[in-house]
């Protein structure tokens, strides 16, 4: 509706005039009861986006935190990959493989929700592997890089997002190679690395 979005908009000006108290306040009436819990989920997910895109971190942490735990009831399911996946973006532009490895828990765990159906869990999935990968590719672990990218073209999506699941699918070859430009042959690569590393490697 107009005032959730009005009450974030004034958010977003608050955080980029460093007006604490205003934001605080928007902050607040937002989660007041009387707000519709969708609605107090959108708003913590874009206050984080904004808290850091103005270089606070930390709080933006806080408030994805918070998201996540705002967003009980399953039917909420999407709201809480949404939150994990922008804080472990976050970390993984950090490189900070502490905070990397809780909110790949958490992300797991919003994944494991029933409520999902097969789709969209598979679109989660590889934006996980997206993240994963360029923390990998960081790292230089060729090896880790491989088994993901070799996990992510088994998955075989049917449904309603088929078009944005095969893009994202077809990313992922062109993330390793940027950084590992001596990989000619790719099917190779993709079949000497498939199975030779656990699922959770960190």
């Amino acid at each position: 509706g107009k005032l959730p979005s009005a009450r974030a908009q004034l958010a977003r000006i608050y955080i980029a005039t460093n007006q604490e108290a205003k934001r605080l306040e928007q902050l607040m009436l937002s989660l007041s009861d009387n707000n519709p819990i969708e609605n107090q989920i959108q708003h913590l997910l874009k206050h984080g986006q904004h808290l850091y895109f103005h270089g606070r971190l930390k709080e933006a942490l806080k408030v994805w935190r918070f998201c996540i735990d705002t967003a009980k009831d399953r039917s909420h399911a999407e709201y809480k990959l949404k939150c994990s996946h922008l804080a472990l973006t976050a970390m993984v532009q950090l490189d900070d493989a502490t905070q990397i490895k809780t909110w790949l828990t958490l992300y797991e765990q919003a994944l494991g929700e029933h409520e999902l159906d097969s789709d969209l869990r598979y679109y989660y999935l590889l934006q996980k592997m997206h993240a994963e990968l360029a923390f990998a590719a960081k790292q230089g672990d060729r090896a880790k890089a491989f088994y993901i990218l070799g996990r992510s073209q088994k998955i075989k999506p049917s449904g309603r997002l088929f078009g944005e699941i095969e893009r994202l699918k077809a990313l992922l070859p062109l993330q390793v190679n940027l950084k590992f430009r001596d990989t000619k042959d790719l099917g190779k690569n993709l079949s000497h690395y498939n199975d030779t590393i656990p699922q959770n490697w960190y």
